[in-house]
């Protein structure tokens, strides 16, 4: 299968995440991986690790807009939105305390249910960065 997202993981948009002036989590910026958008319901999961920590699906939410979360096992309920072409999508992981200031080694594996009919394939991308919050 040709490898379409080989820069899932964008510099811009790293960051802590705080509510009432506290650190709650952390965000990362990604770019879907498929040559064209796909439904949520499609969309496979993500991993995320951070510094050898590895954040499982229960910490991770998911916007389009950066606005509207949801946990990745609420994607599949949502048939009529869709992560289009292009769209630099949130992932929100719970943190409390957020990230310390300064580089950190990011991590990012994206999964997309691509459909090739008869049936539909999982394609995983993988990529790591030096980011800085």
């Amino acid at each position: 299968m040709p490898e379409y997202g080989g820069n899932i993981l964008c510099e811009m948009g790293f960051k802590n995440v705080y509510e009432l002036g506290r650190a709650t989590g952390f965000q990362v910026r990604v770019v879907i991986s498929y040559y064209r958008g796909v439904p949520f319901p499609m969309i496979g999961g993500f991993d995320v690790e951070v510094d050898g920590t590895v954040y499982g699906p229960d910490k991770i939410s998911f916007s389009v807009d950066g606005v509207n979360f949801l946990k990745l096992d609420e994607l599949g309920t949502h048939l009529d939105d869709v992560w289009e072409f292009g769209d630099r999508a949130y992932l929100h992981i719970e943190k409390d305390g957020g990230l310390a200031r300064g580089l950190h080694t990011v991590t990012v594996t994206e999964r997309v249910d691509v459909p090739y009919l008869p049936f539909t394939t999982q394609q995983a991308q993988t990529k790591k960065m030096t980011l800085v919050v």
